[in-house]
């Protein structure tokens, strides 16, 4: 196949060539696969059946950034649209993949971008996506991934039902949570400590530890690359659920205690016998990760518990993680808000430079150190708005609609000192250094962005009951207006008129409401209008 028919059907693909499911959801059908000599490339038809997907408009007519990027974001998310074969639980399906390359859905990338909004506007695609991780029997069904980082699935899959109502699929879920953690509980949970070890939610390998140099020898059999190392602080030699064990992360404990405070909630509304156990462990995992991740004399959680290492190091989203949890209590989240480290664009994932970095040039950091993740960012947008730094969330959501603005899409990671996209270094087998290319068109990335505006700038707030509304509007234009946000069985369209943080007016179809809120029973089409204070 010549180089311009390949890229002529591959332009289709992506420019979105896609049809429309009687549920008014984007949906690919293949038709047709072209194989040439290296590629396959999938025709897909189109079906126009009335389908609108959710659209910003402001009132900056001149140069709308926010709109433009916002259409970015759904254009990235829309490209990463696409088709996984089956699995235990359901037959070959659409999903919504991580990247343009991503082959198979992981339960990470699943959990942010449906926690991040997805579902908000692609209900069906999120729920084959989140079901694309099940396997077993329906009876029995559980995560299927082997990496521990796999519980962050659970919270994905609460964040899915408050967005739909869907309890059929809560029950699943439920069941697959159970599962999933009692085999973690039993590998991964140290007794004496009350903490659980293994990876980093960060990076679910070796490279996102501070210290590292010698790749595991079944490793090297396998002819891996050093991007899984072995930690020479942290490995042991015996046995492979055991070479961790010594590991304790942040944002690894902060996500199994939010599961644990999801549970019952679940168990609640799927008429489950309520079971004490989740809520004392729940307790027992906030005390342990306070006392062995706090440092008093620094006032700040650390990265990792137990380390020898004099370095305290700063995990970005695990500190996001204790405000957002309300695992720190109120003073910590100001102290933990105000300390964090801030480059010049965004925060960094991982903070200092790791020992390994330390002789790299200025402008170079490694991958998960120093690099900033508009993923984590996005969960730093809310943990700002948490603990009332509006100007904070403002920065941060300007820096990240300038980058893409200006790329005209949305990448993996970016430089903290030029803010230009990068990949960040690693190390070879040889000790030499490489640099990796930026991912492009990141999905979380693009959600990321959709949730700094749904859940920060248009102060939407989803709960079992409903959804509250605190915008904040300190960046933008006089004027903005969603349209076509899918929430149960309504379909939502939010204008705010004014900025601030605190609403003068607030009425739905019309009608003046004084608690700012609709209920989760919700039904048909309603028009949300907020007028803000300046203040």
């Amino acid at each position: 196949m010549k180089p311009i028919v390949f890229f002529f059907y591959l332009a289709l693909v992506v420019s979105g060539a896609i049809y429309f499911d009687r549920q008014n959801e984007p949906m690919p059908e293949v038709i047709q696969s072209l194989t040439g000599p290296k590629k396959t490339i999938t025709k897909v038809k189109y079906k126009h059946t009335g389908y609108i997907p959710p659209t910003l408009q402001t009132s900056n007519q001149r140069f709308d950034t926010i709109s433009s990027v916002f259409r970015i974001a759904r254009g990235d998310i829309y490209s990463n649209i696409g088709i996984q074969s089956n699995n235990d639980i359901q037959d070959s399906t659409v999903v919504l993949f991580n990247h343009p390359d991503q082959k198979e859905v992981n339960a990470k990338s699943a959990a942010i971008n449906i926690w991040n909004g997805a579902t908000l506007f692609l209900p069906k695609i999120s729920k084959n996506t989140l079901l694309s991780c099940i396997k077993g029997e329906p009876s029995k069904p559980f995560i299927s991934e082997k990496n521990e980082t796999k519980i962050i699935w659970a919270v994905g899959a609460w964040k899915y039902y408050l967005y739909t109502g869907d309890t059929t699929f809560l029950n699943t879920a439920y069941n697959a949570i159970q599962n999933t953690l009692q085999e973690l509980e039993q590998k991964k949970f140290n007794d004496s400590l009350h903490l659980f070890h293994g990876l980093p939610i960060t990076g679910e390998n070796k490279a996102a530890l501070p210290r590292q140099s010698l790749m595991s020898k079944k490793s090297q059999k396998q002819g891996n690359t050093a991007m899984t190392f072995q930690s020479t602080q942290f490995a042991e030699s015996n046995g492979e659920d055991k070479k961790d064990q010594f590991i304790y992360c942040l944002s690894t404990n902060c996500i199994y205690y939010k599961v644990y405070t999801i549970l019952p909630k679940m168990a609640k509304i799927i008429d489950q016998p309520e079971n004490q156990k989740w809520n004392t462990k729940a307790k027992n995992l906030k005390t342990s990760i306070n006392q062995h991740f706090w440092n008093n004399d620094k006032q700040q959680y650390t990265y990792l518990a137990q380390s020898s290492d004099s370095i305290m190091y700063q995990e970005s989203l695990g500190l996001a993680f204790t405000i957002l949890f309300d695992i720190a209590d109120d003073n910590q989240k100001k102290i933990i808000a105000d300390k964090t480290q801030k480059d010049s664009y965004g925060i960094p994932c991982t903070y200092p430079r790791f020992p390994r970095f330390q002789n790299l040039p200025a402008e170079q950091f490694g991958y998960y150190n120093g690099t900033v993740w508009p993923y984590i960012q996005g969960f730093w947008s809310n943990a700002y708005l948490k603990t009332q730094q509006n100007r904070q969330f403002s920065n941060v959501l300007k820096l990240l609609t300038n980058q893409v603005y200006r790329d005209k899409q949305f990448f993996g990671s970016y430089n903290p000192v030029t803010g230009m996209p990068y990949g960040g270094m690693y190390t070879t087998n040889s000790n030499e250094f490489k640099e990796l290319q930026p991912i492009h068109r990141q999905t979380w990335s693009a959600s990321a962005y959709m949730r700094m505006l749904l859940f920060g700038l248009f102060g939407m707030n989803i709960t079992e009951e409903g959804i509250n509304f605190n915008p904040s509007i300190s960046y933008g234009a006089k004027t903005l207006t969603i349209r076509n946000i899918r929430y149960r069985d309504a379909t939502l369209t939010i204008s705010i008129t004014g900025k601030g943080n605190k609403i003068q007016a607030f009425s739905v179809n019309g009608t003046v409401k004084g608690d700012h809120f609709i209920p989760a029973d919700v039904k048909g089409k309603k028009e949300i209008t907020i007028v803000m204070g300046n203040n």
